[in-house]
């Protein structure tokens, strides 16, 4: 950590254009209001030392995150050179809040940092599964007719432009599901139960044509009777086409349908 203040000077061609003074003062320094919070409690952090550039942010990361991982940020205020930010509650664990002053000159050299934790495991998975599964809508023509004793698992193919003429087949315990252009989104009906899914062929878009595949996706989703669920779908490009299964919360996944302007398999 720089401690003193340090003039930096540019030269062009032999000529000294400007000289600047920056400060890491040994003054800065970042803390959270406890070492210790429930899983839920708002997250309060006060800098302060900051040199009040529009640059300085301090962030939340954790604790084994290397100083260049920006982790949940926010920018400081203008003009401020002490304050208090809050911040959403994370996942228990252990964490810190790292302060990033003068950012534009000295990058990722962290100024001040403060550790602290989170616990609350219950209480975690317990909130995540409410937002990982909505119950079925009744109003909408085509979930009030599920089954009570079925859910539903919202497929959904994110678009990428690189892999757009690619189709990819979607498996669960190993048997066809729907192949999904780019795109698109299919709802599949399913009892009750742990339901496993797979990523199977790539094809040319409209054939039976095989393409070179790279990595497969896999997901789980634990299907609640009367309940709805959102798996999210990419095919990626790199050396070959690497597929992708990412379980999602339920209105994240419905936002993304909509927003991506998603169209039903048919």
């Amino acid at each position: 950590m720089i401690s003193k203040c340090m003039k930096f000077f540019s030269v062009a061609i032999g000529v000294i254009l400007s000289g600047t003074t920056f400060c890491h003062a040994s003054s800065a320094s970042v803390k959270t209001d406890k070492a210790v919070y429930q899983y839920g409690e708002t997250i309060k952090a006060t800098f302060s030392g900051a040199p009040g550039l529009d640059s300085d942010w301090i962030c939340i990361v954790p604790a084994t995150s290397p100083d260049n991982d920006g982790g949940d940020y926010k920018y400081t205020p203008k003009g401020l050179n002490t304050a208090t930010m809050t911040f959403d509650p994370p996942a228990p664990g252990k964490y810190e809040v790292r302060a990033y002053y003068n950012y534009h000159t000295v990058g990722y050299a962290v100024a001040a940092r403060s550790a602290f934790s989170v616990t609350g495991e219950a209480a975690y998975t317990k909130a995540m599964e409410q937002r990982m599964e909505r119950k079925v809508n009744s109003a909408d023509s085509f979930e009030a007719k599920v089954p009570s004793d079925k859910g539903i698992v919202y497929i959904f193919r994110e678009p990428w432009s690189g892999s757009s003429d690619i189709d990819i087949q979607l498996l669960s315990n190993d048997k066809p599901v729907v192949v999904l252009g780019n795109a698109e989104y299919y709802p599949f009906v399913v009892p009750s139960g742990k339901v496993p899914f797979t990523t199977g062929s790539l094809l040319k878009s409209g054939t039976s044509t095989k393409v070179a595949a790279g990595l497969t996706g896999a997901a789980t989703v634990q299907v609640k009777p009367g309940h709805v669920y959102y798996l999210r779908v990419k095919v990626v490009p790199f050396a070959y086409y690497d597929s992708f299964l990412d379980n999602m919360l339920h209105q994240e996944g419905a936002d993304m349908i909509k927003s991506y302007n998603l169209k039903r398999h048919k």
